[in-house]
Formats: C-alpha cells, sequence, structure tokens
C-alpha cells in the first residue's frame, strides 16, 4: 500500500482517538474522550476550524494531527493561518520521521 494522508473518520478516528487519549486525556475515561470530541466537531467552531488528519498505511495508522484553520493579520492584511496540534507517532507501526512527513503535508 501506499502512505496516504487521510481525514480521520470512522475507524481510523477511533484509532486516532485511542492514542490521543492514551497520551493527552486530561483525566477523562476513553468513552468520555470520545464523546468530548464529537461534541466539540459538532460545535459551529469545530465544524469551521478543525480537522483531524491521520497518515496511513493502507489501515494501518502511522501518525496523526489536529488541524486549525485560523484567521490572523499581517502587515494590517487578512491571512490565513495553519495550526497544527496534537501531533502523535502511532506506535509500534509508526515512528516520529511519520509524524514529521504529516505535518509536512499538512502545511502544504
Amino acid at each position: 500500500m501506499a502512505v496516504a494522508v487521510v481525514a480521520a473518520e470512522g475507524p481510523i478516528l477511533d484509532r486516532v482517538l485511542d492514542e490521543e487519549h492514551a497520551n493527552a486525556a486530561a483525566g477523562l475515561s476513553r468513552a468520555a474522550y470520545g464523546r468530548f470530541d464529537a461534541a466539540q466537531m459538532k460545535t459551529g467552531w469545530g465544524r469551521g476550524h478543525l480537522r483531524r488528519f491521520a497518515l496511513t498505511d493502507g489501515a494501518t495508522v502511522l501518525a496523526s494531527a489536529k488541524q486549525y484553520a485560523l484567521a490572523g493579520v499581517l502587515d494590517r492584511q487578512p491571512v490565513r493561518v495553519c495550526g497544527i496540534g496534537s501531533v502523535f507517532a502511532h506506535l509500534p507501526h509508526g515512528s516520529p520521521a511519520d509524524a514529521e512527513m504529516l505535518v509536512e503535508r499538512l502545511i502544504d
């Protein structure tokens, strides 16, 4: 299979949330973390500004990240800003290099 960047949805989203929960759940159970994520994505802000992506090799998730579509001002001109967060390499299949590749592709 070829390595690809895909929207994190369905079973891929479940694997992404499993990894995030294991590393950054802030005390929430896995079920509560999933409900929190779903609720955030249903808000107007979430629908318009937040997307999750995964770097995959077939059905295997190698890395994942959130991409934020933000607005800013530079030299008094409006600009679009790409924020990237919650970057994770999904071990044991993924590596830090996979996470770096995902970030580079999201910036592009």
